[in-house]
C-alpha cells in the first residue's frame, strides 16, 4: 500500500460516514466503456464500505452532523485542557458515564474534577439526545462503539436497508465478473489453438525439409554411380 498523503490533521466518524456515503456510488459507478475491465480493487472498495456502513449506522455519528460536532468541541470542550484526539474520542464515542469517560480521558480522575467530568457528561446529553434516549428510558445503551458488530463485519449486515441503485450496482459487478471470465476462458482456448496450428505447421516444415534432404542426396549419390 502506497501512502499518498500523511496524515495532517484528524476527523471525527462522522466526517468519515459522510464522505463514504457521498463518493460511495460514484466510485461503483460502472465507467461507459469498457466496464467489463473493472479490476479487483473496485469490488474490494465496494465490500470496505459496506462493512463500514454497517459499522457506523451502529454508532453515534448517525445521528450527528458537522455543525453540531464542531460547535461541541469549540464551546464545550474547549473549556477543558483536553488533546486533540481526546475531543473527538468523546465525539466519536459520546461517553454517558464518568467510567465510561475515564476510560477515553488518560489520567481523567487525576485531571479533572468529579465536577467536570460531570459537566462534560450533561453536555454531551444537551447536544446529542439521541444517544441518551435508552439511558433515560432504562435501557441498556452500547457502552463501546460497534461492540454489536462482529469481526467480519457480517452479524448485521442483514438490518442494512439496501438502496436500490445499490442492489443495481451489485448486479451489474456480477454480471461483468460472469463476462469477464468468460472472455479470459475463450481467451485462452484461442491461445491453445494457436499454440497448436504452430506446432503443427513447424511439424509439416520438417517433414517437408527432411524429404527435400532426401531426395538431394539420393539424387547426388546417383550422379556420382554414373561417373
Amino acid at each position: 500500500m502506497e501512502i499518498l498523503e500523511t496524515r495532517n490533521k484528524f476527523i471525527t466518524n462522522e466526517e468519515v460516514f459522510k464522505h463514504i456515503k457521498s463518493t460511495r456510488y460514484e466510485f461503483l459507478k460502472p465507467p461507459k466503456k469498457n466496464y467489463h475491465k473493472m479490476n479487483n480493487t473496485m469490488f474490494e472498495y465496494e465490500i470496505l464500505t459496506k462493512k463500514l456502513m454497517a459499522y457506523f449506522k451502529k454508532t453515534p455519528c448517525n445521528h450527528q452532523n458537522l455543525e453540531t460536532v464542531k460547535k461541541y468541541v469549540t464551546k464545550e470542550l474547549s473549556k477543558y485542557e483536553l488533546e486533540v484526539i481526546e475531543k473527538f474520542q468523546i465525539v466519536n464515542l459520546v461517553p454517558k458515564s464518568t467510567v465510561n469517560l475515564y476510560s477515553i480521558v488518560e489520567e481523567c480522575d487525576a485531571r479533572f474534577s468529579e465536577e467536570q467530568c460531570e459537566n462534560i457528561i450533561s453536555s454531551l446529553r444537551e447536544y446529542f439526545p439521541d444517544e441518551f434516549k435508552d439511558v433515560e428510558e432504562g435501557g441498556e445503551a452500547d457502552e463501546e462503539a460497534g461492540n454489536n458488530v462482529d469481526a467480519d463485519g457480517d452479524e448485521h449486515m442483514a438490518d442494512v436497508e439496501q438502496d436500490p441503485e445499490e442492489v443495481q450496482i451489485e448486479k451489474e459487478q456480477k454480471e461483468q465478473v460472469q463476462e469477464k471470465q468468460q472472455e479470459e476462458q475463450e481467451q485462452e482456448e484461442e491461445e491453445e489453438e494457436e499454440e497448436e496450428e504452430e506446432g503443427d505447421m513447424d511439424r509439416d516444415d520438417e517433414l517437408v525439409n527432411g524429404g527435400t534432404h532426401v531426395v538431394e542426396d539420393y539424387e547426388g549419390g546417383g550422379n556420382g554411380d554414373d561417373d
